[in-house]
């Protein structure tokens, strides 16, 4: 197995203080008799922190975000901007407009080409603020990697019974066993180190045909994700033939991330990562020959 990863960086938005310069916000959310105008300022920045503790924490910075997209609650007009998320001072800002009250912010983050839309998320959030009438100063929200592949990390081949791994099932003999890793990226290959909770609820690695003998003691990701790995070990059961097979990424609960909206993202042709398919990059082929394994 390799060392740690580099550490990764740590994205913050922070609502603060509008500047001027506010976009209009959507009519239904117009003040009405009871409640006022509040404004302030989104700003969003990157710093190189390790992120501890519980539950929501930071999340890797994608260099390649072009673009940052804002919508406040359930409408689809958003305000977009161009978006340069790299070093630590803010490289976008959003002038954000609604009214007083409890209100929902999204924030989305792209590898678009346009202002007008079309590129793929790399990493999103949502909270729920009070606003006040006038400006607003908000606390920092964290935004959430987008998962879209799992690249090959490292791998060491464990021979009879040296590992645990290689004990598989009672009554089998194995010729050894894989143990290895790989890192989830965004969908432009950037690695997902500590990143906050997985949107999908969880991804696995498991063999591409289990028909063929193989099997596997592998390990998902959930929740808070310390370094991006995902771990496995796969071994062989004895067969009557030689076969082959490499491992797929499994979503444990395939679907929208739900922290923004189908409607809001094909506002501007956003796309999220296929769920139902992550891809997994660059993983060896194994094949099994009558309980031995091999690479």
């Amino acid at each position: 197995m390799t060392g740690r990863l580099p550490a990764a960086c740590v994205l913050l938005v922070v609502l603060s203080a509008c500047s001027g310069g506010a976009t209009l916000p959507p009519p239904s959310r117009l003040p009405t008799a009871s409640s006022g105008i509040a404004t302030g300022t989104l700003a969003i920045s990157s710093s190189a922190q390790n992120a501890t503790g519980k539950t929501r924490k930071p999340t890797y910075v994608s260099t390649s975000t072009t673009f940052a997209t804002l919508w406040i609650d359930a409408g689809t007009t958003g305000t977009r901007v161009p978006c340069t998320a790299i070093g630590n001072t803010p490289s976008c800002t959003i002038n954000w407009t609604s009214t007083s009250g409890s209100h929902t912010f999204s924030i989305a983050l792209d590898d678009g080409t346009s202002v007008v839309g079309g590129g793929n998320i790399l990493a999103e959030g949502s909270a729920v603020e009070t606003l006040v009438e006038g400006t607003n100063t908000l606390p920092t929200m964290y935004l959430n990697g987008v998962p879209a592949q799992v690249i090959f990390r490292s791998e060491q081949l464990w021979t009879n019974y040296e590992s645990p791994y290689c004990e598989g099932t009672p009554g089998y003999t194995f010729g050894g066993c894989y143990e290895g890793s790989g890192s989830v990226a965004d969908a432009d290959g950037n690695l997902l180190e500590n990143s906050p909770n997985l949107d999908d609820g969880g991804l696995c690695l498991v063999p591409s045909n289990s028909v063929v003998g193989a099997t596997s003691n592998t390990s998902c990701l959930h929740g808070y994700v310390e370094l991006g790995y995902i771990a496995y070990a796969v071994a062989c059961q004895p067969v009557s033939d030689v076969a082959t097979f490499t491992l797929v990424a499994t979503p444990t609960n395939p679907g929208p991330y739900g922290e923004v909206s189908e409607a809001q993202l094909a506002a501007f042709n956003l796309t999220y990562p296929n769920q139902a398919s992550i891809a997994v990059k660059n993983f060896p082929t194994y094949t099994c020959d009558y309980g031995d394994i091999s690479d």
